[in-house]
C-alpha cells in the first residue's frame, strides 16, 4: 500500500480530536469541560480537585457526612471511578437537600451531571443539570442571596452545561460558554473569564470555525500569561522572603491551565500544517505540566504530561519522523501507567496512534501483533469515538498483515465487535456525529465485501444524521462512498447525483479543509482527487442511449467539476483557500470567463484518467467537444516522462518520436474542429503529469505546436479583469542575481537580462546582487506601482511549498512569504509577473503547482517563467525579444515570437532553450 495514500485514508476519523474533547483524563479538563465545583461555590485547584472544605460547625454531623460524600466523589471522580463518584455525590445532593442549602445542592448536582456524561449516561447527566438550573433559578429569587453569589455560581453551573451540550449541539455549547463568560466577567472572576473562552473555542472547532477557533486560542494564551506574570509581581511583593518559593494555588491553576492551552494551540497548528509551531507549544505545554508534576505529584498531573507526549507523537508523525513518533507514544504510556495503571481511554487512544504509525511505516509483522494489542486494551467503558477510530484503522489496514483466511475473518469480526457497540452508544447518548460515522463505517464495511443492499441502506443513514448535524465534512464522504456503490449496483444516473452532490460539498468546505487537515497536500492526491476523478470518468463514459441534450449537460458538468478541481489543487499547494474565480462565480462582474476574452482562443482540457485520455475542447462561441483516446493512464504517463527526460538531457532528436505520440493523442483528434473555427491561440487547463510538460514542443511530424498557434496555460477558467497591456504605462521593476549564492553557480548572462529590459521598457528600476534582499524587494514594490515584476535568479518550483523559492541574496524566499511581499501595492495587481532561470523540482509531476501558486501569492494576473533551468544566455537573448515585441502585441504573441527566434537560431533551435517558458494567466 502506498503510504502517503493510506496517511491520507487514515486521517479523517483518527483526526477527530479536533471536533470533540481532547483525549485527557476528563477530571483535569479546564478547558474542554466544566470543572467540578466545591461545596461553597468556589472554583477548585484544577491540579488536584480537591474538594474544599466548607466551615462548618463541629457538631454539624449530617453537614460533615455530606462533605465527607463530596470529598469522596472528588476522589471517585479523579480516580476514574465515575460510577462511584456519582454515588457519592448523589448521596451528597441528597443531604444538602435535607438542609435545605440550595447553594451546595446546586453545586454538587452540577458535579454529578459530570460524573453521569463520564460514565455514558446523558439521560441522568441531563436530569442532574436541569435540576441545578432549577435550583439556582430559585436561589437568584430568594431576596438574601447577593447579586455576585448567585451569578457565580450561574458561571459554574453555565460551563458544566456548556460540556453536556458540546457532544450533541456545539452551537449551543458555544452559546453557553459566552453566557458563562460574561457572568464570570460580572462576577469579577478573570480565571473563569479565560477558561470560558478556552471553552468557546473548543465549540468553534467542533463547528468547524478553525481560524477563529486558533485566534481566540491565541489571545487567551497571551491574557493567561499576561495574568500569570501579574500575579507572580503581586506575590513577590506580598509575601516573605521565606514564602517567595512557594507558588500559589492560584499561579498554580494558571501555569496548569496555560499548559493545557497551549497543548491546545498546538493541535490546532498542527492541523493547519504548521507543523514546527505545533512542535514548540507542545515542547513549552510539555515544561509547565513536569514543573506541575515535580511540585505536585498527582495523578492527574502525571496523566496530563502523557497527553501531551500523545500529541507529541502526533506532530512527530506529521512530519514524517515515524521513529520518533513511537518513542513518544511509548513514553506517553509508560506515563499513564504510572497514574493508572489499568485499561484507559486514553492508554486505548494511544496505541491507536502507534498502530497508525506502524502502518505508516509498513511495518506489517509489527502491525499484525499490534491491532490485536491494542484491541485488547479497549477499557470498559469507552467512548463511540475510540472504538470508531480503531475501526476506521481496521477497515483501511487491507490484506497486507493477513497471511490466511482466518486472520482476515478475525479482522472483519473485529471490526463488526467496535462498530456496533458504537452505533449504539452513540444512539444512546444521542450522539449525532458520531451515530453518522459509526453508520457511515458499517456502510464502507458493507461495501467491502461487497453487501450492496446493506452498504446502501446504511451509507444513506449515514448521510441523513450527517446533513441533520450540518457536518459537511462527513457528508461529502457519504455521498462519495454512495456514489461508488451505485456505481456497483448499475444505477449510473443515481451515482452520477450522489458524485455532484459530493464535489459541491468539497467546495463549499474549501475555506476549512485547505487550512486544517492534518497533511493537505498528501489528503488532496487521496482524498479529494479520486472524489473528482471518479465523478468525471462517470460523467465522460459513452452511452449511446443519451440524448444530445443529456450530452451537452454532462460536458457542462464535467467542465465545472475540472475547474473546481484546479481550484482545489492550488488552495492544497498553498494551505489557504484559493478563490480564483471559477465558473460557479464567473457571473462577478471582474471576473470573466475566458470565451468572452479572445474569439480566436480555444480552452483545451486534457483529463487523464485509468483507462483511457478524455480531451474536451471549449470553442470561442462556448461550445463543447469531447474526445477519447484509448491510452492507459500509466502508458501515458510514461510517454511524458520520456518526452521531459529526452528534452532535458539535450538528445538530438531523440525526443521526437515522443512528441509527435504525446501530438497525436492531445491535438491530432481536434485539428479538423480548431482549422474549421480559426483557432489562433491554445489555452490548456492542464492535468496532473501534464503540467510538467511544455505544450509548445508537442510536434505533429512537420512543425512543433508553437509554429502554428500561441501557447498559454490557464490556472482556472475565470480570468480576473482581463485586458491588454497599455504601451505608454509599460514600466519595470527589473531584479537580477547574477553571482553566486548559497551554493548556487553563477549567472553572468542576468546583467545583460535585466539591462536589456531596462532598455525596452522605459521608466524601470533595477535592484541587483546586493540591492535585492527581501526587505529591498518588498520595500520598492511597495513603494511603486510596477505593471511588471521581472525576477532573474535562481529558484525552483515544486509540488511542496517548503521547496518552492526565489533566490535573494540574503537568504531564498519562500512562496508564501510572497503574499506579504506584495500587500502594499493596495490593490493594485501586477499585470506581469517573470521568473528567469528558475526550475522545476527534478521528478516532480506536479512542480508546475509551484508557479501558479508564485503568482497567485504575489497577485500577478499573468506569469512567464520556466519548466527547467535554462542557459542564461539563451534567457537573456528571448527576453530581449519578447520585450522588445511587448508594445505592439499580447503577452502570448511576444512570447511565441521570441520563442520562434531562438528555434530558428542553429545555436538554439533544439527545445531545451526555447519550449521551458510557460505563460501562465492573462494572455492578452
Amino acid at each position: 500500500m502506498n503510504r502517503k495514500r493510506l496517511f491520507s485514508r487514515l486521517s479523517w476519523v483518527c483526526s477527530d480530536r479536533h471536533r470533540r474533547l481532547a483525549a485527557l483524563s476528563l477530571s483535569l479538563s479546564l478547558i474542554f469541560a466544566s470543572v467540578p465545583i466545591g461545596a461553597n461555590g468556589s472554583m477548585l485547584p484544577q491540579n488536584s480537585l480537591h474538594i474544599e472544605r466548607r466551615q462548618t460547625h463541629a457538631f454539624e454531623t449530617s453537614r460533615a457526612q455530606a462533605i465527607q460524600h463530596d470529598q469522596a466523589g472528588r476522589q471517585s471522580f479523579d480516580s476514574g471511578d465515575f460510577a462511584t463518584a456519582a454515588q457519592r455525590w448523589r448521596q451528597a445532593a441528597q443531604a444538602y437537600e435535607h438542609q435545605q442549602d440550595w447553594a451546595a445542592q446546586a453545586q454538587t448536582l452540577s458535579n454529578l451531571a459530570l460524573a453521569y456524561q463520564r460514565s455514558h449516561q446523558p439521560s441522568p447527566a441531563a436530569r442532574a443539570i436541569a435540576q441545578s438550573l432549577a435550583l439556582l433559578g430559585r436561589l437568584e429569587q430568594r431576596p438574601e442571596q447577593t447579586i455576585a453569589a448567585t451569578t457565580h455560581l450561574r458561571a459554574r453551573i453555565l460551563t458544566t452545561q456548556g460540556s453536556l451540550q458540546l457532544g450533541q449541539d456545539p452551537a449551543a455549547a458555544l452559546k453557553t460558554w459566552i453566557a458563562a463568560e460574561t457572568a464570570y466577567k460580572s462576577s469579577a472572576d478573570d480565571s473563569g473569564q479565560l477558561l470560558s473562552q478556552l471553552n468557546q473555542a473548543q465549540a468553534l472547532q467542533q463547528l468547524g470555525f478553525y481560524p477563529r477557533a486558533l485566534k481566540q486560542l491565541t489571545g487567551t494564551v497571551d491574557q493567561l500569561r499576561q495574568k500569570f506574570e501579574q500575579q507572580s509581581s503581586q506575590q513577590s511583593n506580598q509575601q516573605s522572603n521565606q514564602q517567595s518559593n512557594r507558588q500559589s494555588p492560584n499561579n498554580s491553576n494558571l501555569r496548569s491551565l496555560e499548559s493545557q492551552a497551549l497543548q491546545r494551540l498546538a493541535v490546532l497548528h498542527r492541523l493547519a500544517g504548521s507543523l514546527n509551531q505545533s512542535a514548540d507549544l507542545l515542547n513549552q505545554s510539555l515544561e509547565l505540566a513536569q514543573q506541575e508534576l515535580a511540585q505536585h505529584q498527582q495523578s492527574v498531573a502525571t496523566a496530563t504530561v502523557s497527553e501531551i507526549l500523545l500529541e507529541q507523537g502526533k506532530t512527530a508523525q506529521a512530519q514524517g519522523k515515524l521513529s520518533q513518533a513511537i518513542a513518544h507514544y511509548d513514553r506517553a504510556q509508560a506515563e499513564l501507567d504510572r497514574a493508572a495503571p489499568r485499561k484507559s481511554t486514553q492508554g486505548f487512544r494511544i496505541q491507536q496512534a502507534k498502530l497508525k504509525t506502524l502502518m505508516l511505516q509498513q511495518d506489517w509483522p509489527a502491525v499484525a501483533q499490534q491491532w490485536p494489542h491494542t484491541l485488547a486494551q479497549r477499557p470498559s467503558p469507552v467512548e463511540a469515538e475510540a472504538d470508531l477510530d480503531l475501526a476506521a484503522l481496521l477497515l483501511h489496514l487491507g490484506n497486507e498483515t493477513e497471511n490466511s483466511q482466518t486472520q482476515n475473518s478475525q479482522r472483519w469480526s473485529a471490526i463488526a465487535q467496535l462498530l456496533k457497540p458504537a452505533l449504539s452508544q452513540a444512539r444512546t447518548e444521542n450522539h449525532l456525529r458520531s451515530e453518522a460515522i459509526a453508520l457511515g463505517l458499517l456502510g464502507e464495511w458493507s461495501e467491502q465485501q461487497a453487501q450492496w443492499d446493506e452498504a446502501q441502506r446504511l451509507t444513506q443513514s449515514a448521510l441523513m444524521r450527517s446533513q441533520q448535524i450540518g457536518a459537511i465534512e462527513l457528508s461529502y464522504r457519504w455521498q462519495w462512498q454512495l456514489g461508488r456503490i451505485l456505481k456497483q449496483r448499475g444505477r449510473k444516473e443515481e451515482a452520477i447525483a450522489a458524485y455532484a452532490s459530493a464535489v459541491n460539498q468539497l467546495d463549499a468546505l474549501k475555506d476549512d479543509w485547505v487550512r486544517l487537515n492534518p497533511d493537505v497536500q498528501l489528503s488532496f492526491r487521496a482524498e479529494i482527487d479520486p472524489v473528482y476523478r471518479d465523478y468525471l470518468d462517470l460523467l465522460l463514459s459513452s452511452d449511446s442511449q443519451q440524448t444530445t441534450l443529456a450530452q451537452v449537460r454532462r460536458l457542462g458538468q464535467a467542465q465545472f467539476a475540472l475547474d473546481q478541481l484546479h481550484s482545489l489543487e492550488l488552495g492544497s499547494f498553498l494551505g489557504v483557500p484559493c478563490d480564483l474565480g471559477s465558473l460557479s462565480s464567473s457571473e462577478s462582474s471582474d471576473l470573466v470567463q475566458i470565451r468572452q476574452v479572445d474569439p480566436k482562443a480555444a480552452i483545451l482540457m486534457p483529463i487523464m484518467l485509468a483507462d483511457r485520455l478524455e480531451l474536451l475542447i471549449q470553442l470561442p462561441d462556448g461550445h463543447l467537444e469531447h474526445y477519447a483516446s484509448a491510452v492507459e493512464q500509466r502508458t501515458l504517463e510514461k510517454l511524458l516522462q520520456e518526452f521531459r527526460y529526452y528534452l532535458v538531457v539535450r538528445s538530438r532528436d531523440n525526443y521526437l518520436p515522443t512528441a509527435q505520440k504525446l501530438y497525436d493523442l492531445l491535438i491530432r483528434p481536434l485539428e479538423a474542429t480548431m482549422a474549421e473555427h480559426q483557432i489562433q491561440t491554445l489555452v490548456f487547463l492542464l492535468d496532473s503529469s501534464l503540467n510538467a510538460i511544455p505544450m509548445a514542443a508537442l510536434h505533429d511530424g512537420q512543425h512543433y505546436l508553437i509554429e502554428t498557434y500561441q501557447v498559454a496555460i490557464a490556472p482556472t477558467l475565470a480570468l480576473k479583469d482581463p485586458k491588454p497591456m497599455s504601451p505608454p504605462t509599460l514600466q519595470a521593476l527589473a531584479v537580477g542575481l547574477s553571482e553566486a549564492r548559497e551554493g548556487f553557480a553563477a549567472l553572468p548572462h542576468v546583467a545583460t537580462e535585466v539591462a536589456a529590459i531596462a532598455r525596452h521598457v522605459p521608466q524601470s528600476q533595477v535592484l541587483m546582487n546586493q540591492e535585492f534582499t527581501e526587505v529591498g524587494l518588498r520595500d520598492r514594490i511597495t513603494a511603486n506601482q510596477f505593471p511588471i515584476v521581472h525576477i532573474a535568479t535562481h529558484g525552483q518550483f515544486s509540488s511542496d511549498p517548503a521547496d518552492t523559492f526565489l533566490l535573494a541574496w540574503d537568504s531564498p524566499i519562500p512562496v508564501r512569504s510572497l503574499d506579504r511581499m506584495f500587500q502594499g501595492r493596495a490593490g493594485q495587481a501586477i499585470e506581469l509577473l517573470v521568473l528567469s532561470a528558475c526550475q522545476t523540482a527534478v521528478g516532480d509531476r506536479r512542480a508546475t503547482l509551484g508557479i501558479a501558486g508564485m503568482a497567485i501569492q504575489a497577485g500577478a494576473r499573468s506569469t512567464l517563467a520556466t519548466l527547467w533551468a535554462v542557459d542564461d544566455q539563451a534567457t537573456a537573448q528571448l527576453m530581449d525579444g519578447f520585450y522588445t515585441a511587448l508594445p505592439q502585441m499580447s503577452r502570448a504573441k511576444a512570447l511565441r515570437q521570441a520563442q520562434l527566434a531562438l528555434l530558428q537560431d542553429p545555436q538554439y533551435a533544439h527545445p531545451i532553450y526555447w519550449a521551458p517558458y510557460v505563460l501562465l494567466g492573462n494572455w492578452l
